[in-house]
């Protein structure tokens, strides 16, 4: 994965996002990054990730890891923006779909990867 980055960018990336959440992911991250580069965190996973670097490399190509955690309006009204004029598909991105009172299938889903999750969107039906 980290090698692709590198092919891909020339050599590496300023900044990577991690839009996954597992341990593989952020460790490829890190080691995707150039020299003085900076790894967001987005993706939420209950592993820890294990980087396979010594601790000096952080140091000494003053790499960052920084976590993220929700968005700003203006983020998900550009989201909304690029969905409504088709330059993205968010339904393509759903893998499944659950009623409220199946959040804790859900979650078991994700811990265990059962059926593949990619998105999990929780539907509450208007009342």
């Amino acid at each position: 994965m980290a090698s692709a980055i590198h092919e891909a960018s020339a050599g590496g990336a300023n900044v990577v996002i991690e839009c996954v959440g597992t341990p593989e992911t952020v460790a490829a991250g890190v080691r995707a990054l150039l020299p003085g580069g900076r790894l967001v965190v987005v993706g939420v996973g209950m592993m820890p990730p294990i980087v396979d670097l010594p601790q000096a490399v952080f140091a000494f190509q003053e790499l960052s890891v920084l976590g993220s955690f929700g968005s700003h309006q203006a983020d998900l009204e550009e989201i909304l923006r690029l969905e409504a004029a088709g330059t993205i598909d968010i339904e393509a991105s759903i893998s499944h779909r659950l009623r409220l009172d199946q959040v804790a299938e859900g979650l078991e889903m994700l811990r265990t990867k059962r059926g593949d999750p990619q998105r999990i969107v929780v539907e509450i039906a208007a009342g």
